[in-house]
């Protein structure tokens, strides 16, 4: 379990997908939150006080809609997805006055400690409208000392069940008798959603995430409806708008039923508005944070890098997998164009404490999101340069995505480094014009080459300066679809991609480990 219980409810509806696969589900759950979490229908263990049970696999609640790729018509929206036992149901079905009234649930605040408390929190009396209408029997399911003096000062009739609740077992228990939940953006409205229950939720403005920007409907739960503020902070007329709803129901003579309560509700009240709505939350200038094989990673949406780290948690894996085999722990590397850091983290964890990553990067913005990465992964071991790395040739305004300002250029004999294993140029930076700025660098301590390819023009030029400098060389070849990807997605959306590169390795090293995946190269024939 992680982050707060309204949390716990509404994804543990993903232990159902782990289940699919044959998995034996044991949840670690919140203390004071066991008792409800035995009831999670595809829980087969809670974790409880004393030692954790044996199990293979472990994973914050949270990170699960990540695994499974899951978008807004793909949400499992299987309810009722939590068990009410039996002889709980019996004695809050005696504690529920049995009329014809409509038998409403209210919630109204949320936790205090919350960050947000005061904008989805309401005061009991602003609540009024919804009492005035006849025909209602309003129950209270809110819980503790601020729920008593607010029952004992809103100015009408309210029934307080929640200051009995023991755990949320009772409050489950009790939603099961009533016809409908109106509550703030709190846990109880995601229980009764995970009930099948119906429930209207009031939210506030901005809301949070998981109710996306527009709608009255939500792909989470197909039995509950939106309320939301038009003002930040007005919340009279979001109550006006539920009682108004509410009359309509009391006046026909209906119970506030949604079609779409059974099981195979699976996605099935995604609309078009709500896709819609979930695209207003995007923005190509805003960038994506994803989990990804080397750590947490910041990146901008759009190009090759962005779709393989948001949909295979991964890029160009093989090829870097294919230069693990031979970076030894404490190398030396020098990194050309690291852009977000991406093969930056990957490198620095490669390398060990020991060793040391020199990464630049030209463009500022590129570079500030490398700068966030490797901090927020807490990567020692590098020094991160926002210049730019050709040769002496080479000098003149670089990219720093700030118009109006310029860098030199660094070359690699400029560095004077006493000590270097690898150089890396990335298929931003000219590998032509790294390698011309490293001549003395490449005789003196003769580091390995790995060249991105992304331009063939590239390759001859690269092949040249290395022959000239003393290396053979390797094409090295592989699809950037890798079935063992990080996120293991099975499809590929990468049909006829490949990751290319060039390694150099001095002529005078003896090779003691099979080079697979790659094809010797002449650089007197390709020049």
């Amino acid at each position: 379990a992680e982050q707060g219980f309204g949390d716990a409810i509404q994804f543990i509806r993903y232990a159902r997908l782990l289940k699919d696969r044959g998995a034996r589900v044991i949840f670690d759950a919140f203390k004071d939150f066991e008792e409800i979490s035995a009831d999670f229908e595809d829980v087969d263990e809670v974790a409880r006080d004393g030692p954790m049970p044996r199990f293979d696999y472990h994973i914050p609640l949270l990170s699960l809609p990540r695994i499974f790729g899951t978008e807004l018509r793909s949400i499992p929206a299987h309810v009722p997805y939590v068990r009410v036992r039996a002889s709980r149901s019996v004695r809050w079905e005696q504690a529920i006055a049995q009329t014809k009234k409509f038998k409403i649930g209210l919630v109204w605040a949320g936790n205090p400690k919350h960050v947000r408390d005061e904008l989805r929190s309401i005061s009991l009396r602003k609540l009024m409208p919804i009492a005035k209408i006849e025909g209602v029997q309003l129950y209270s399911l809110q819980k503790g000392a601020r729920a008593t003096d607010d029952i004992a000062t809103c100015g009408f009739e309210i029934i307080d069940l929640g200051n009995h609740f023991a755990t949320f077992c009772d409050t489950a228990a009790a939603i099961t008798h009533l016809d409908l939940v109106i509550s703030v953006d709190t846990s109880v409205a995601h229980l009764a959603g995970a009930l099948a229950k119906p429930a209207w939720v009031l939210l506030s403005e901005p809301c949070d995430w998981r109710w996306l920007m527009r709608g009255s409907t939500t792909p989470w739960y197909p039995t509950m409806r939106l309320f939301r503020q038009a003002q930040r902070n007005r919340w009279d007329s979001v109550v006006d708008e539920v009682a108004t709803a509410l009359q309509d129901l009391v006046t026909a003579g209906k119970k506030p039923l949604f079609a779409a309560s059974a099981r195979d509700t699976s996605s099935a009240c995604v609309t078009d508005d709500m896709i819609d709505a979930g695209a207003g939350n995007r923005s190509d200038a805003l960038c994506r944070v994803d989990e990804t094989r080397y750590g947490i990673i910041q990146y901008p949406p759009g190009d090759a890098l962005a779709v393989s780290l948001q949909h295979y948690g991964e890029y160009r894996q093989a090829e870097l997998s294919f230069m693990e085999r031979f970076i030894r722990p404490g190398s030396w590397i020098v990194e050309a164009g690291c852009g977000v850091g991406a093969v930056s983290l990957f490198l620095a964890k490669a390398i060990g404490e020991s060793g040391h990553l020199i990464a630049y990067e030209k463009n500022h913005v590129q570079y500030q999101r490398a700068r966030q990465n490797l901090t927020a992964n807490g990567i020692r071991n590098v020094t991160l340069l926002h210049r730019c790395l050709g040769s002496a040739q080479s000098g003149g305004p670089s990219d720093t995505g700030r118009p109006g300002t310029a860098n030199s250029v660094d070359t690699l004999d400029d560095l004077r480094l006493s000590r270097l294993d690898w150089i890396r140029v990335a298929a931003v930076s000219s590998p032509a014009e790294v390698l011309a700025g490293a001549s003395d660098t490449l005789w003196r301590l003769r580091p390995w080459l790995f060249v991105v390819v992304e331009d063939e023009a590239h390759v001859a030029e690269a092949c040249g300066l290395a022959r000239d400098h003393g290396y053979q060389l390797w094409r090295f070849q592989s699809p950037l679809f890798d079935p063992d990807n990080y996120n293991r997605r099975t499809e590929n959306i990468f049909p006829d991609a490949r990751a290319q590169g060039l390694l150099g390795v001095p002529e005078e090293v003896e090779i003691d480990v099979a080079i697979e995946g790659c094809t010797a190269v002449d650089p007197y024939t390709v020049l």
